[in-house]
């Protein structure tokens, strides 16, 4: 299947820990057609405002500019990744922070390993009640989730959305993680998948093998659905029913698999080495 949509990529150059050129964000371009993507939103990691979004702007037409001359047809769209701080809402609604392709729907991520700001809550209910839709960025990959997988249960069942990364199902961070990926999908607390690729690396080169691991779980229709349609909702700003969370979310501290989905030191290497 093909026409794929990407809400999660980092490929504009210089910006972050992505593409450090242009010949390196074609070659991701590249990477990302073959996989069967026609479109994807630049989410570059921003941290107290930074990048600008005229900056992020400015990067992603000179970007799709030479995408267009390379006759590599993938339609970029301007976003970013916002780090979860507690002015976060206001620049929203300044405008001093991009949401997805300018839609309600803003991607939000949060530290791998430390816990979660005292304020996430409020600040995300808050969100929602002035209109905007927050989208997890991989929480599969957060201790303060999978420690206490409640929290995730919560925030979604308040109207928050959840994008689970390819490279999680494939197993790039590490059992645990991939373990606690599918338990999302057998909960209904994934929305959409996405590559938050870093380039032409090893989470791109890992986006078939997650797509299969989707297929092997959800059905191949459930492609079409996190992969086309949900997320092209998004790209038009427009709402979408989702199913409510399964009704079997563990308490923290009653099942062996979620007290221990961090503890093994070798998976949290490999979840920090494929950041």
């Amino acid at each position: 299947m093909k026409g794929y949509i990407d809400l999660h990529l980092h490929i504009l150059p210089g910006l972050d820990d992505g593409p450090g050129d242009l010949e390196t964000a074609e070659e991701t371009a590249r990477i990302l057609v073959e996989q069967g993507f026609k479109a994807a939103v630049a989410t570059p990691h921003c941290h107290e405002g930074r990048p600008l979004p005229a900056e992020i702007w400015c990067r992603l037409e000179e970007l799709q500019e030479h995408l267009r001359r390379q006759d590599i047809p993938l339609q970029l769209y301007p976003g970013a990744e916002l780090m979860m701080e507690p002015y976060l809402l206001e620049r929203l609604e300044r405008g001093e922070s991009l949401t997805l392709a300018g839609s309600r729907y803003f991607l939000v991520e949060f530290s791998l390993l430390q816990p979660l700001p005292p304020y996430t809550r409020e600040l995300l209910f808050q969100a929602l009640v002035r209109g905007f839709i927050p989208v997890l960025a991989h929480p599969e990959r957060t201790q303060a989730f999978a420690q206490k997988p409640e929290r995730l249960v919560e925030l979604v069942r308040a109207g928050c959305l959840v994008q689970l990364s390819t490279g999680s199902l494939a197993g790039l961070f590490g059992s645990r993680v991939q373990r606690f990926s599918r338990w999302m999908l057998e909960q209904q607390l994934v929305h959409f998948l996405a590559t938050d690729g870093h380039g032409p690396g090893r989470r791109l080169s890992a986006t078939g093998k997650g797509i299969r691991e989707l297929i092997r779980l959800q059905g191949r229709e459930s492609t079409g659905l996190f992969l086309q349609e949900r997320p092209s909702r998004v790209l038009t700003d427009e709402l979408f029913a989702v199913p409510e969370p399964g009704e079997s979310a563990p308490r923290s501290g009653l099942n062996g698999f979620f007290k221990t989905v961090f503890s093994g030191k070798r998976d949290l290497e490999v979840n920090r080495r494929n950041r």
